[in-house]
């Protein structure tokens, strides 16, 4: 089997990902320039036919793949291949390294050339994938790290990019839909402990008990805080009048 075929059917055959390193890093160093560029294009094969095979590999692939996918992206990026290119979902390379960071996401998040923003069909960044899971928190700190934002609110042009669809609408607001208790917490704060306004809908269909008891114990703060800094306007406000009589 050439090298070309041999990493398309362990792309596309998740049973097959334990194939042998050295076998596989040999395959990479016999493609030619046109197989490394293949591997960017989006193939429609037996099972999801709307990823790169390069998207499938980092999706699916286990740490073994680590040193197979440092040799593909060299020499896509030493080709002049963009690593932000986007599958039919509009899913870029990090979008599906923050998913699962067991496929090369140190190594990814570490290139200049991958950038952090990218918004897919569904209005969804990196930093949102990576809050749907608390085993990914720490690709959702390194995304941080790196600039992305962790306030961005896609704008309404979808109708599954909002809480009222099937799409959360913000990253906390992902943490909240998917129940990441770590990443929630992380987001939280992040943001001072406040609670935007999109993620509301989200908690009232919310059934991770940790996300709502610190939700309500946010709530109890601001509250008792909000209570107090006007209790002591009033007393200020007396004080005052009182001074000017």
């Amino acid at each position: 089997m050439c090298a070309f075929k041999l990493l398309r059917e362990a792309a596309i055959s998740t049973h097959r990902f334990e194939l042998d390193e050295e076998t596989m890093l040999k395959a990479v160093e016999e493609l030619s320039d046109e197989d490394v560029r293949r591997l960017w294009k989006i193939y429609y094969g037996r099972f999801e036919a709307d990823k790169p095979i390069i998207h499938r590999i980092v999706r699916f692939a286990n740490g073994d793949w680590t040193r197979i996918l440092q040799k593909i992206l060299k020499r896509s990026i030493a080709l002049g291949i963009s690593p932000d290119s986007v599958d039919d979902e509009g899913n870029t390379l990090m979008h599906h390294a923050a998913f699962n960071i067991d496929g090369g996401f140190q190594f990814i998040i570490s290139l200049e050339e991958c950038g952090v923003e990218g918004c897919n069909n569904d209005g969804e960044t990196p930093v949102m994938w990576a809050s749907h899971d608390d085993r990914t928190l720490s690709a959702l700190m390194a995304l941080a790290k790196r600039g992305a934002s962790l306030t961005y609110v896609p704008p309404n042009t979808c109708p599954r990019a909002c809480c009222k669809g099937n799409q959360p609408s913000s990253a906390m607001c992902a943490s909240i839909k998917y129940g990441a208790f770590r990443c929630f917490r992380y987001h939280y704060r992040q943001a001072n402990g406040v609670i935007p306004e999109d993620c509301l809908e989200a908690l009232e269909t919310c059934e991770n008990e940790k996300i709502l008891k610190l939700a309500v114990n946010l709530k109890r703060v601001r509250t008792e805080a909000e209570a107090s800094s006007s209790s002591s306007s009033s007393s200020s406000s007396s004080k005052n009048k009182r001074q000017r009589k």
